[in-house]
């Protein structure tokens, strides 16, 4: 159920007397409309508009001011690349080039606005590069060729808004590792309200060939010639599965090779100490260590790659197996790959291939480690290193392997009679107490040459004696059916004879047996059948004294048995088989609208953990704090809970209406402060007149109407003291405008639980703060057995959230049992119930909440048939539906939203038993109910689908007592029940 002011009973109890004596002061005053004369108005905030001018002011002060001239450049690049040459790796696949525009600018800025800073500006990106271009525009100089159709690639890119200044135009091309193989940069000089051209050229190859960049600014072109790096094209290694021993270990990787060329002869200005002529007949290189540009005749560095491993690797260079610390390699290196790893030469083999070398694993390193390989190639310049790096993956020897495995294990034992295995999660590779573990091995393993005795063998798994001395010694084997002593021994070899065995029918084994005659001890139990053919009893049989006895003591309460529905399909409790135990309840933690709240609170979370049911449908369950209460509570009897945490904002997942169509969400607040119902008073005004007479009033008796009398941090204590003291003053909210409403319907739900001074702060400001409990829903399952596709459907909801909480129970049986735990919409039938929501139908009043409720009912029908499928699944909740029973005049059951229920059992089931008695589930004599109790009804309902009614063995009214002793505010005392609902129970039998 669910209501206002307290939006969650079905007629919020003392709500209604309320609410009904303010309507009677209505009729008599004739005050529909009547002004809150009383009420000083609301002071306003000016703050809004003063921000807004303020906003605008500054964005066009941005804009306004002189502009100043500004340059722009035209980028045009040219990127080919050229066709490679016989046994030359192929070109690269330039995809986008970088480039870096760099005006340095100076103090008289281009905005022209006497800034005191430079106008430097930098620009950074990468160009696109596009397939297929035309031959560029104007000349390339003769010793570089002219580009063809096809050979490369073009780029164009405009660039505005530059400050008028010098620039820098710089441009980096990158191959697929993302190494820089060819860059050109240019100085230009931007001129205002002028467009500079800027033609740039590169050629782009791998560094065996030497590129050379060109730059043309207004049709004068300048050259700088750029060195070509040499180029490390690969670093690899074979195999990575361990080989036999090589360094006396396990191997991750058995040959490897490194490739690398240096592709401009070592000719470059700018990496290597070297310079270039340019002649007609092309390029004239020599090494220019001391750059005075003159070939003294030096020559030129070695190109080489040293390999280097780090940590726990041992690196061989030749294949003599001999660690070296490195590899070195000179001049162009094309290492060769075959399919097999070359042998080493100390193993026999041809050694490495060119450029090859060997890697393995350091015995001493970490088992299961990473080693790393460094490959750097230089010609003799930094800048121009090359680098490489290979990961391997050690294999090494585990623990067990280190320490010998079962062998020493079993060695270390010292034993026959102790088997020892190697542990390896807790060997240390070398003591046999961190590594070995031991069991004892079989009895009867002969040990004879581990002790003094002639004979020994193994038993516990340690090596006895068996050697006897006289007759005595042999009556050892603990036998009653043997005689004492059993035998005799033979001093010869020190064994006992074979032993005698007593007739049948000796008492043996401390009486509860009798010997066979054959030396073996029967217990008396064996062939008597204690079954009383119930399997929620225990089949016991006492074998002393000679005499078995049974007993059929009860089974553990929970105990999986077969309730009619096969295997699984019930539980044993007390003895008897029983099926799936489902209940409903309805708690009424709704704040200070239900009475006694805060006793029931302390008594409830113990009372919900003991109840008997499998799984447990709550509701109004409103706050987190009373979840997580019962959650701590109940959870060693239902290890499974749903629940879930909604807010004002959580969004339906079906919003439509009657009609398929979704409403517009609102977007006023409830309480406007700029809405006025009568000149010098808005709504606002009027909600904070009725918090001030709360707030500040008292009942006949001087009772306050406040926890805190006159302050905002107070709350209301009782719905009694407001009907006394504040009718005239919320009066204008319930008979007024459909705005007016939403405000009224703002403080109603909010009054529970919320201080003044909150809702005065919400209501004006928050679009849909009408929901109570800040927007949170109220329903929880707990349940015995495993929970899964745990489901919180939001639907529409006036004045509370409603949600369809699932999931899938995991039933013993084997069959998943789908629940849905639900509360409906109430039908407020009273003139102070104005419905204020979007669902009812264009209805208003009790026709619209019926109209919401109706709708409710047919979304979860279509959710249930959904989600189930042919799937078993019980319907539980407080529906706020029922129907009318008078067979007993002192008994009398009211209906309650007939069309409803007549909608949800048109498609489900009703899971009562046939000979259960209706009964009320929101009664007159509840004295939780409040003094509004004139109507009783049975609401709380539990519903089947995809199963029979006969499936239903038993059903009860649960939480009906009462379990408290309250105060009466009379001095007095009164026995009270634990909510202002009862419970439903049914037991259904799952197939």
């Amino acid at each position: 159920m669910g209501g206002v002011v307290c939006p969650v009973a079905r007629r919020p109890p003392q709500a209604r007397v309320f609410f009904a004596l303010l309507v009677m002061q209505l009729v008599a005053c004739c005050a529909v409309n009547f002004p809150v004369e009383d009420l000083k108005p609301m002071s306003k905030t000016r703050f809004a508009p003063w921000l807004v001018f303020a906003c605008v002011g500054t964005l066009v002060g941005c804009a306004s001011g002189d502009q100043a001239d500004a340059g722009n450049t035209e980028l045009n690049v040219i990127v080919p690349n050229n066709e490679s040459s016989p046994g030359v790796p192929a070109p690269v696949d330039i995809q986008d080039v970088e480039y870096t525009i760099n005006c340095l600018g100076n103090s008289d800025t281009f905005l022209d606005n006497n800034a005191s800073f430079p106008d430097e500006v930098q620009i950074n990106g990468n160009l696109e590069v596009q397939d297929g271009r035309t031959d560029p525009q104007g000349p390339i100089p003769p010793e570089f060729g002219t580009p063809r159709p096809g050979d490369g690639a073009e780029i164009w890119q405009a660039f505005m808004d530059l400050p008028p200044g010098d620039c820098t135009v710089q441009l980096r091309a990158r191959d697929n590792d993302g190494e820089v193989i060819c860059t050109a940069q240019e100085d230009v000089t931007i001129a205002a309200d002028t467009t500079v051209k800027v033609n740039l050229v590169l050629i782009c190859q791998v560094s065996y060939q030497a590129p050379v960049g060109m730059l043309d600014v207004d049709a004068t072109f300048s050259f700088v010639v750029g060195n070509f790096c040499p180029d490390l094209f690969q670093l690899n290694c074979l195999d990575s599965a361990p080989q036999p021993p090589f360094f006396g270990v396990p191997i991750a990787a058995t040959s490897c090779e490194v490739r690398f060329r240096d592709g401009d002869s070592t000719c470059g200005e700018g990496c290597d100490p070297q310079s270039c002529n340019v002649v007609p007949e092309g390029l004239v290189c020599f090494y220019d260590p001391n750059g005075d540009n003159i070939d003294d005749g030096d020559p030129p560095p070695v190109v080489e790659t040293t390999i280097t491993c780090g940590a726990n690797a041992l690196l061989d260079c030749e294949g003599d197996l001999v660690p070296d610390a490195s590899c070195t390699y000179s001049g162009d290196t094309l290492g060769i790959v075959g399919d097999q790893p070359p042998v080493p030469v100390a193993v026999g083999g041809p050694g490495p291939n060119a450029g090859g070398f060997y890697v393995a694993c350091d015995p001493a390193g970490v088992p299961g480690a990473t080693i790393t390989c460094t490959a750097v190639t230089t010609d003799g310049d930094n800048d121009c290193d090359k680098t490489k790096v290979l990961s391997i993956d050690c294999p090494g020897l585990s623990p067990c392997q280190n320490f010998g495995d079962d062998a020493a294990c079993q060695a270390a034992a010292s034993t026959v009679c102790q088997a020892g295995t190697c542990n390896e999660a807790t060997c240390d590779g070398a003591s046999a107490a961190a590594c070995c573990d031991y069991v004892a091995a079989a009895d009867g393993i002969d040990c004879s040459s581990e002790i003094p005795e002639p004979n020994g063998e193994c038993q516990g798994g340690v090596c006895v004696s068996t050697s006897c001395t006289d007759d005595a010694s042999c009556d050892t084997d603990g036998n009653d059916c043997t005689f004492a002593p059993p035998g005799t021994c033979d001093l010869g070899s020190s064994l006992c004879d074979p032993l005698a065995d007593r007739p049948p029918g000796f008492s043996c084994n401390g009486d509860t047996g009798t010997c066979d005659g054959g030396g073996t001890c029967i217990d008396n139990c064996t062939s008597v059948d204690c079954s009383d053919g119930n399997e929620c009893t225990q089949d016991l049989c006492d074998p002393t004294g000679g005499l078995a006895t049974c007993s059929n003591p009860d089974e553990v309460d929970g105990t999986s048995c077969d309730a009619g529905g096969g295997p699984g399909s019930g539980t044993c409790q007390s003895g008897a088989c029983i099926g799936l135990r489902v209940e409903t309840f309805n708690l009424a933690l709704a704040g200070a609208f239900i009475p006694y709240e805060q006793e029931r609170r302390q008594s409830l979370p113990a009372a919900i953990a003991a109840t008997q049911s499998d799984i447990l449908c709550l509701q109004e369950v409103w706050s987190q704090a009373d979840k997580d209460a019962i959650r701590a509570a109940a959870l060693p009897s239902f290890p499974y809970i749903a629940s879930f945490l909604n807010d004002l904002d959580t969004p339906l997942d079906d919003a439509t209406d009657q009609n398929g169509l979704v409403p517009p969400a609102p977007t006023t607040v409830p309480c406007p402060d700029d809405v006025e119902v009568i000149p010098g008073t808005t709504i606002a005004d009027q909600m904070n007149a009725a918090i001030d007479c709360v707030r500040d009033g008292s009942d006949s008796q001087g009772n306050p109407c406040s926890t805190i009398p006159g302050s905002d941090d107070g709350r209301t204590t009782s719905t009694a003291c407001a009907a006394e003291a504040c009718t005239v003053e919320v009066a204008g909210l319930i008979l007024g405008t459909g705005q007016q409403q939403r405000c009224y319907a703002c403080l109603a739900t909010q009054l529970p639980t919320d201080t003044f001074g909150t809702i005065r702060g919400r209501c004006p400001t928050v679009v849909n703060q009408e929901l109570a409990f800040q927007g949170q829903n109220g329903v929880m399952i707990l349940s015995r057995y495993p929970l899964n596709n745990v489901v919180n459907w939001v639907i529409p909801g006036t004045w509370n959230r409603r949600v369809i909480l699932s999931a899938t129970a995991e039933h013993p049986s084997g069959t998943d049992v789908d629940v849905f735990c639900n509360h409906l919409t109430p039908i407020f039938d009273d003139l102070v119930f104005p419905y204020t929501g979007q669902y009812g139908a264009g209805l208003t009043y009790a026709a619209g909440w019926e109209a919401e409720q109706f709708l409710q009912a047919q979304k979860l029908i279509a959710h249930v048939q959904s989600v189930s499928g042919s799937r078993p699944a019980v319907i539980l909740g407080d529906l706020n539906t029922g129907r009318g029973y008078f067979d007993d005049p002192g008994n009398a059951i009211f209906p309650e939203g007939e069309p409803t229920l007549d909608l949800l059992e048109s498609v489900f089931t009703p899971a009562y038993a046939a000979d259960y008695t209706p009964a009320c589930t929101f009664c007159q004599e509840n004295p939780v109910a409040g003094i509004e109790r004139e109507a009783t009804v049975w609401i709380d309902h539990i519903h089947m689908y995809n199963l029979p009614a006969t499936a239903v063995t038993a059903t009860e009214r649960t939480f009906d007592q009462n379990v408290l002793t309250v105060p009466d505010g009379t001095g007095g005392t009164i026995d009270i029940p634990l909510s202002d609902h009862y419970g439903m129970r049914s037991v259904i039998v799952v197939p």
